[in-house]
């Protein structure tokens, strides 16, 4: 959902991430690697792929 909020900690090791909400860096944005609060920040949220992409998206 467009309020979802959460501190971020994503990375893919061959892939993409893609966020469609607002992050706020507290620490790496990158192709394969996002740490940062979405929509303020919140509960953490941790996503990790060995292969693939990381699609964050509004629903």
């Amino acid at each position: 959902p467009e309020n979802f909020a959460a501190d971020l900690d994503a990375h893919t090791g061959d892939g993409k991430i893609t966020v469609d909400l607002p992050v706020i860096a507290s620490g790496s944005i990158g192709t394969a690697e996002v740490r940062g609060k979405l929509n303020g920040g919140g509960e953490k949220l941790i996503l990790r792929t060995g292969d693939g992409a990381i699609r964050i998206v509004r629903l």
